[in-house]
């Protein structure tokens, strides 16, 4: 379940949008299995602004009368707040649910079997568990496993999402994994979803929650179940149609296959006509190889960033993404820019790994459905189910790097991957507008009249004394100015060179980053000089 702004919930549908599309490239033991046993595990954090949509998804799962068979048990642990749905009594504490079919639901009534255990009890409401705390996620799964054997165990984890979150700055709360506002609007992050589900041996980890589906979540819960399922974009407060997948699941041999694709093909005929939907199931056997895959891949967008050639190609890079690569999430104040990482494999196809980096998520995409209306800006027609973090929108609707994260440690993919560290590079490059990039390569400008003022973009990455050559081959005056970036600031200035002079210009470095260095043609005819940096220092 998601946060909606009320743009979407409210949109126009067009009933001839089209049928979307789907992809499969890999399964698991497809062979008849009638006789097994499933726990369908439900987290239900409802205390907060999704109260109302966790009892409609409740009743959803009353609907379905299959559940008696005994095949398939629902147990769902719910957890509501005051002033957001007055259903079934308006009662506000936490309560352990095993779903029982019940013919009457419109009354928002829950008739389900209230059980006890976890420190909860089956009567009253005085009951009141933290659902952000990974101790009672952790607990709920061994409570299932422990009173219900079963062959295969699925987790669902309903909530607001945001993809990579973890435990670093405390804002934007609701961009999280399981809000609970009566425990202080305390948080579940990507950590401690980890830290609770490491050793259960789950067959399929389920999030309906929005931007689930990205390269650093599936990185994160690697190992934690078989299969991953999640979405790249945001999903509507209505969250996975549960009524029609159990329903078609329940007619199946109840396959790990069979359960992911009853989940996806609902959620697809339910949201057929809405734009930028999208669901996709992860093999997490093959994280690894996507990791790598992405990890050899930046090498190759660091190198092309970091050329040889000095070659400022910061803009070139961000405008490819944002004009032609598919994305996820809203163009909007404080939203996010993901990429589908397939599509940036593409756009970058003259990259020496992005063919082996599409490869690795046809590997581990093993099922993914796609609305497909519109164009990357409106919809997401090529997109292949995985997005990664880009940069965050300003209150100008630029992007900027969140610290948040690209601090090291903040989730495993950002402590292991070079990613971030690239996006930190990426978004220190100042602008081509504002000059050259030089560095130790011999520069050399053929003309430069009077009165004119050429830039050079240098970067030092320590401390240290760096030096810069100019040589002037015309009758004339030539100085060179250094200033901080992105300030403009003065720093300091050579002596002329005169005509035919050549000069050295020293400068001791107290801070890294980027500096401008400005040749200004005081007075004399036009001429051309050469320019050089040297030092340790300088990149």
């Amino acid at each position: 379940m998601v946060f909606i702004l009320l743009l979407i919930i409210h949109c126009t549908i067009d009933e001839d949008s089209g049928g979307g599309s789907k992809s499969f490239s890999s399964s698991s033991d497809s062979s008849s299995s009638a006789e097994r046993i499933w726990n369908i595990m439900i987290y239900m954090a409802a205390d907060n602004d999704l109260e109302e949509f966790a009892i409609n998804d409740i009743n959803e799962l009353e609907s379905v009368s299959g559940l008696d068979n005994g095949a398939v048990n629902v147990i769902v642990l719910i957890d509501r707040i005051t002033g957001y749905s007055s259903a079934d009594g308006d009662w506000t504490g936490t309560r352990l649910y095993k779903i029982k079919y019940d013919p009457v639901t419109s009354d928002k009534n829950i008739r389900s079997l209230r059980l006890s255990g976890m420190g909860l009890s089956s009567t009253g409401d005085i009951d009141e568990l933290n659902m952000a705390d990974p101790a009672n996620l952790k607990n709920f799964v061994k409570f299932i496993k422990d009173n219900y054997p079963a062959d295969d165990n699925m987790l669902v984890i309903w909530n607001h999402g945001s993809g990579w979150r973890n435990i670093v700055y405390t804002s934007d709360p609701v961009k999280s994994i399981c809000q609970d506002i009566t425990s202080g609007g305390d948080i579940l992050y990507n950590s401690e979803v980890r830290t609770a589900l490491t050793g259960q041996s789950l067959s399929i980890l389920g999030f309906d929650a929005c931007l689930m589906g990205m390269i650093e979540s599936i990185y994160e819960f690697k190992g934690l179940a078989d299969f991953m399922i999640a979405s790249p974009e945001e999903i509507l407060t209505y969250g996975w149609d549960y009524d029609s997948w159990l329903t078609a699941f329940l007619g199946t041999d109840l396959t790990v296959e069979d359960l992911y694709e009853t989940a996806v093909d609902s959620f697809s005929a339910f949201y057929i006509s809405v734009p930028k939907s999208c669901l996709s199931v992860y093999d997490l056997s093959k994280a690894e190889v996507l990791y790598n895959a992405f990890g050899n891949f930046t090498l190759d967008l660091n190198s092309y960033l970091w050329n040889s050639g000095h070659i400022n190609r910061s803009e070139d890079i961000t405008d490819n993404i944002m004009s032609n690569v598919e994305r996820y999430y809203v163009p909007a104040a404080g939203g996010y820019f993901h990429p589908d990482v397939n599509d940036l494999a593409d756009k970058f196809s003259f990259l020496p790994n992005s063919s082996l980096l599409k490869s690795a998520v046809s590997s581990i995409v093993a099922y993914h459905w796609t609305q497909g209306s519109g164009n990357i800006f409106s919809g997401n027609p090529i997109s292949r189910g995985i997005a990664v973090y880009y940069g965050t929108y300003d209150a100008s609707a630029v992007l900027t790097l969140r610290n948040d994260y690209a601090v090291d440690n903040v989730t495993l993919f950002t402590e292991d991957s070079i990613w971030p560290d690239f996006l930190k590079d990426l978004y220190c490059f100042p602008p081509e507008s504002e000059g050259k990039w030089l560095s130790t390569e011999l520069y050399s400008d053929a003309a430069i009249s009077v009165d004119d003022h050429e830039y050079y973009l240098v970067y030092i990455f320590s401390e240290g004394t760096s030096s810069f050559t100019l040589s002037n081959y015309g009758s004339n005056d030539l100085d060179i100015f250094l200033y901080s970036f992105p300030s403009k600031t003065i720093i300091d200035y050579s002596m002329t060179a005169g005509s035919f002079e050549t000069i050295n210009y020293f400068f001791s470095s107290a801070g890294t980053g980027w500096y401008i260095l400005e040749v200004f043609h005081y007075s004399g005819l036009e001429t051309g000089y050469d320019i050089q940096a040297a030092g340790a220092n300088i990149k």
